[in-house]
Formats: C-alpha cells, sequence, structure tokens
C-alpha cells in the first residue's frame, strides 16, 4: 500500500497507528525527528517497553548536524524511560549521515515496515506530501531488520556521544596587520587540488572520532577539521618551497579574507621506520596549534566561504556538485617568503 499524506486514507500517521495496533515491538530509524511526534508518542512507546516489548529509535542526522536543545531534551527524557524496563531499549544517535525512514513493528505472528520519505515529525506525518511503502512480506521485513540492526552497529545511546554544536566549533580567527591583497592577481605558486573523498580531506569530520573507553562516551570529529591530502606527484612545483626534512614544514598563512593562523606540510608515512622526507612523499596540508583551533582553522576558512555562497550547511558532506557550484576545485598557495604563505579558495 503506498502511503502518501494525500488523502486521510493514505495518511501516514493512520497507516503508522494501524501498524501499532498489538504490537510487541517497534524499531524506527528517521534521518530526523520532531519534538512533537515524541510528545504524540511517548505513551504509547512506553506502554510497549513496559509491557517487556522492544522499543529503539535511531536520529539518523543527529550525529553530525546535532540537535535543540528541546527535542534533545525530549530524546534524553523518552531513552530514560525506555531503558528503565529494558537495558536494550533506548535512543540512539547514528554516526554518519542516515537520511533514510524505516518503521518496523512486530506481533507475536507477524511484522510489518514502513519505507519511504516521511520522517518521525509532524510534517512527515501528514503535512508534506510525501511517499512510502506499507510491506508485510516476510523477506522485506528481514532486510529491513538486517539494515537496522547495520544501522545500530553505527550508533551510540544519545546519552553517550557529544553532539556537534556549530556556535561552539567557531573560533575568532586572528587578522593579519599587514594585509596584500594584491598578491592574488598575480599566478600562484601551487594549487592545491581538492579531492571529494567520504571521510578525508574537507570531510575528515566524517571519519570515525575519538571513543573514551572509560566512560564510553564518544565524540565526532569537529565538522570544521580539514586536512588535505597532496599526492607524490604534486610534490614537483611544491618541492622548491619546502624544505627537504623529516619534521613538518611551518607556515604563516595568510587568507583571501586577511585572517591567519599556523599551517603546516606534514609527510605521509608508512610506519615509524619510514624516512622518506618531504620532497619524496606523500603530504597532509592542514592548520596547526592546538591552542588556537588546529586542524578547525583551515577548515572554518574553506567550508565558511561555501557557506556564505549558500552551497553547505553544517553537517553536510562537500560533494563534486558543491565544487562545481563554488567554480574551484584548487587552494591556490602564494609563498612570499619569510615563512608566509597566502591562501585563496
Amino acid at each position: 500500500m503506498l502511503v502518501t499524506n494525500e488523502t486521510k486514507i493514505t495518511n501516514f500517521r493512520n497507516a503508522f497507528e494501524n501498524n501499532l495496533v498489538g504490537c510487541n515491538s517497534i524499531k524506527i530509524a528517521s534521518g530526523y525527528i520532531g519534538a512533537s511526534e515524541i510528545v504524540n508518542y511517548k505513551s504509547k512507546l512506553c506502554d510497549i517497553s513496559n509491557s517487556g516489548g522492544l522499543v529503539q529509535i535511531i536520529h539518523g542526522m543527529g550525529g553530525v548536524e546535532g540537535l535543540r536543545k528541546n527535542l534533545y531534551r525530549k530524546l534524553i527524557e523518552l531513552d530514560a524511560d525506555l531503558k528503565n524496563t529494558n537495558k536494550r531499549n533506548g535512543v540512539f544517535v547514528h554516526r554518519t549521515h542516515y537520511h533514510g525512514k524505516m518503521y518496523i513493528t512486530g506481533t507475536e505472528t507477524s511484522s510489518k515496515v514502513l519505507i519511504g520519505s516521511s520522517n518521525f515529525s509532524m510534517s512527515g506525518f501528514g503535512r508534506n506530501l510525501e511517499l512510502n511503502y506499507c510491506h508485510s512480506d516476510i523477506e522485506t521485513n528481514i532486510q529491513a531488520s538486517l539494515l537496522f540492526d547495520r544501522l545500530k552497529s553505527n550508533s551510540f545511546l544519545i546519552n553517550k556521544i557529544i553532539l556537534p554544536n556549530r556556535t561552539k566549533e567557531e573560533i575568532k580567527q586572528k587578522k593579519y596587520g599587514n594585509f596584500n591583497p594584491s598578491i592574488f592577481n598575480t599566478p600562484p605558486d601551487k594549487s592545491i587540488e581538492i579531492r571529494v573523498t567520504e571521510a578525508s580531506n574537507l570531510n575528515l569530520f566524517l571519519s570515525k572520532g575519538r571513543l573514551n573507553r572509560a566512560t564510553g562516551i564518544y565524540t565526532p570529529r569537529p565538522f570544521n577539521e580539514v586536512e588535505l591530502t597532496i599526492g607524490s606527484k604534486d610534490l614537483i612545483d611544491l618541492s622548491n618551497y619546502l624544505p627537504d626534512q623529516l619534521e613538518p614544514a611551518e607556515f604563516d598563512a595568510v587568507t583571501d579574507i586577511g585572517t591567519t593562523f599556523k599551517v603546516k606540510f606534514k609527510r605521509k608515512t608508512s610506519g615509524k621506520y619510514d624516512m622518506r622526507t618531504l620532497h619524496h612523499t606523500g603530504i597532509d596540508f592542514m592548520s596547526t596549534g592546538r591552542e588556537d583551533g588546529g586542524r578547525k582553522l583551515l577548515g572554518q576558512y574553506m567550508k565558511g566561504k561555501l557557506m556564505q555562497n549558500g552551497l553547505l550547511n553544517f553537517g553536510d558532506p562537500v560533494t563534486d556538485d558543491v565544487l562545481i557550484e563554488y567554480g574551484k576545485f584548487h587552494l591556490d598557495l602564494y609563498f612570499i617568503g619569510n615563512g608566509v604563505v597566502y591562501l585563496k579558495f
């Protein structure tokens, strides 16, 4: 059956509530969750849990975009109530991007799956025109349950993950005193290709974060944490400006908007016994200085430009489409001497 919100008969809320009748287990994996639906269904979800049933909810996008305070508080409260009666129950947050919507309900004799575009929110349940399908065939339900288990294995309980916060990530950047923008009217000394990758370069924030083994609390990488990889084939021109050494080469960077921070070129190695110098191996380029924001400063500069142009939202990955619309696939470098490099993106 198609569930589209076009009529009362095809309304997602009706389909969801029909599936709840007599169920003793429910698994929800939704890209977004609305506080209103937590209020509307908390009692029913807790009734299932209090009766010994299974209730597990995964928020798909909170791990990269964060959550509003009110929604976070309601999810924390629901998680605590669910775990009071069954330790397997609870609210989970997916580590990376999950944008799908899936609702699996089960009784003693059968199970049903709603899969489609409706988030667990007021808009998804009735306001928006959506497209969902209600399945009851065994094979589809098995596949959906296996997918849910995979999603859950890459998720953390909501009280065991430090969620990203855009405001807290913003770092006040320093202005360069002798800024000379005319330098950018000349050809760059070197252009670093910006490679679009799944969980590195501008999307380093999507790689694994840091798990505190003692507390079990997971901290995702900051959205602005960036590390650009320079392949060994691109070192021909760059080697003219870098010392041939084992240690990282550090510079004072000045951006085309007049801000300044420390950067370094760090060699990529295959281990502690790899003695290839900066001229003979790949390089990672990043901002540095832990007390000043470390690798987040370069990301704040580059992603900030994409965001100012309306091409990127906090928590979104940088894609080929984003860079095509921006019109630039390189970071230009201008080495002006005295340990200073100008950057233009």
